[in-house]
Order: structure tokens, then sequence, then C-alpha cells
């Protein structure tokens, strides 16, 4: 199976709604247009990281965040990582992943797991989210699993081992990641796939002016492969993931050898 992707990215203006989902719509609807099969969006991508007026945007899944990935969905037939939103549930917010199929319906929601304490101070104003969260993505009657990260959970491996031990080949990871700390980025998406012989799709904020985040959405292989990458710069590029590659015989996945006794995983949870 070979699928199609779309890594967008953009400017995102903290607490300007209209200002990002303008952007948003606009290189949506142009990536869409590539007849790609999987689309997916940065993190907190229509309001940034103003937490501090959250109540004033935050949005539940009706809001027009939401609706505007699953008109794109609808549209286009296509399958969409939407990034996250702040979500406001039961008087609560969350960062939260929609993940949208081709009919434009919801069939999954990834609230953020570990929330970045330092500097956005992100704990304070944010529940977290409390489980594991995979989807199974077909195309022409093959099937592969998704298993769902944003940012922060980079620096957390067994997070992503727990994922690929329920059978996630491709990582998403939307992200909101700073230029102060790129060489880490790259090297955390590299390590996360290579370890767990799954690709992994990162995708970024770009900060054309101030320079404050770095860009470089990617796309890499189960080898550590980047197959595809972006600089500082807004818009979307497209790369392939070919499932193939997870079949061929020089493909070994070193999770088959793990001593399960020693590990910091405890099959128990499984």
């Amino acid at each position: 199976m070979k699928i199609k992707t779309a890594i967008i990215q953009f400017n995102i203006t903290e607490g300007q709604i209209d200002t990002n989902m303008h952007k948003a719509e606009e290189l949506l609807t142009a990536a869409a247009q590539e007849q790609v099969d999987l689309l997916i969006l940065p993190e907190m991508w229509n309001s940034g990281f103003d937490f501090t007026h959250l109540s004033a945007f935050a949005q539940d899944f009706s809001g027009e965040a939401v609706a505007l990935l699953r008109e794109t969905a609808r549209r286009f037939g296509v399958f969409i990582i939407g990034g996250s939103f702040a979500e406001k549930k039961h008087g609560q917010f969350y960062n939260t992943c929609p993940v949208i199929d081709r009919t434009g319906e919801v069939i999954a929601k990834y609230r953020k797991v570990h929330l970045f304490s330092h500097y956005l101070q992100e704990h304070l104003y944010l529940h977290s989210g409390e489980e594991w969260v995979l989807t199974d993505y077909e195309q022409e009657g093959e099937s592969i699993r998704l298993g769902h990260m944003i940012c922060y959970d980079l620096r957390f491996p067994e997070f992503a081992r727990n994922l690929a031990l329920r059978g996630a080949r491709v990582f998403t990871v939307p992200a909101g990641w700073p230029l102060a700390r790129i060489s880490e980025f790259e090297v955390l998406c590299r390590a996360r796939a290579i370890e767990n012989r799954s690709f992994l799709v990162c995708t970024n904020y770009t900060d054309t002016i101030n320079k404050e985040y770095c860009g470089n959405s990617m796309i890499i292989s189960p080898f550590g492969e980047i197959l595809t990458k972006m600089v500082n710069e807004e818009g979307y590029a497209i790369g392939e993931i070919d499932t193939a590659v997870l079949n061929q015989p020089t493909t070994f996945n070193s999770i088959a050898d793990r001593r399960q006794i020693l590990d910091e995983i405890d099959d128990n949870q499984l």
C-alpha cells in the first residue's frame, strides 16, 4: 500500500482564530487537490498556545475547527489527522487531535497525555489525556494501524513503544516545536521510528517572522531515513509511505527480541 501523504505547516498567530482558520483552509484545500490520501496539520493550529484565553476560544467537536476538517475530508475523500485544537469538555480543557475518515466522520480523539510543564506551563491550563489512541487506516483492501502522539509525547519512548506493541506501524505527531531545540526534534523523530520499526509523520509550526518555531515537518521511514522534509516555510509537502517496506525480509523488528521480564513495559498492560 502506498499512502500519498501531505504535511502542512504555517505561521500560527496566537489567539487569532479567524486568521489561522483562513490559512489552514487555504493549505488544506491546496494539498487535498493534489489527490493525497492522508493530510496532517500541526499542534494547536487554530489558536496557538494562547492558554490564558482558553475559555474564549476552546471548542468542542461541534465547533468550527472540526467542522472545517470534516468538510475537507468529505469534499476530497481524504483521511485527516487534524493536528490538535483546544477542546472544551465538561468545563475542562484538553489539547486534542481529531482523526477524521474520508467520509468526514470523526473516528478517534487523542487527548495529549504528556503536558509540557516548562515554559508554556501547559499543565496549569489543560487536563492530560489518559489513554493510548490507535486507528486503522484502510486503502484498497489493505489496512495499517496508526498510533497517535502530540509533540512532547516524542520525549517518552515508552509511550511510543506501547503504541507499537498495540500494532502501530505509522506514528502521527502534530507539534509546536521551537527553533531552540531543532536538533533534538529531528533526533527524537528518527529515534522513535527506528526503535519501533515504524514510519513517523510529524508536522510543526513555522515562524518566518520571529524565528521562534522551526518548521521542519517530515516523513521518516522505519530505518530513520528522512523521506520528505520541509524547512521553515509556509506551505505543504507531499511524500509517500510505502507499507511494503515493512514486509521486506531485511526489515527486522527488534521488538520481537525484547527481554519482556526486564523491559520497562509491563505486559500486563496489554
